[in-house]
């Protein structure tokens, strides 16, 4: 057969588990709360300090990131266009008429 569940001594009681409810409630004493409502300041305070780091951290990676980008990015020495155009131009005749159907050549 199959398996049957574990049994208990004669006389025992079987293993009590908190309910949801009574996990999560708050103490009654006054005091109690007060640390309790403490603890949630202070985590909320960390909260707000961690969404503060984070973003500080963001932006720095951010700045990092464009600067080195910027090397790559960088086309200011890039003279290919114009040195295509110089060599279109240098093959035809002085004086000649160039017409282009887009601006792309041009």
């Amino acid at each position: 057969g199959g398996a049957s569940p574990p049994s208990h001594e004669a006389g025992a009681s079987p293993p009590s588990h908190p309910s949801p409810a009574s996990r999560t409630s708050l103490p009654s004493h006054p005091r109690a709360r007060g640390i309790r409502h403490g603890a949630c300041r202070a985590r909320h305070g960390a909260s707000a300090m961690s969404a503060m780091s984070a973003t500080a951290l963001l932006a720095a990676l951010l700045v990092g990131w464009a600067a080195v980008q910027w090397e790559v990015q960088d086309q200011s020495d890039n003279y290919v266009v114009e040195q295509f155009g110089r060599e279109v131009l240098s093959l035809m005749p002085p004086n000649a008429l160039f017409l282009t159907m887009t601006d792309l050549v041009t």
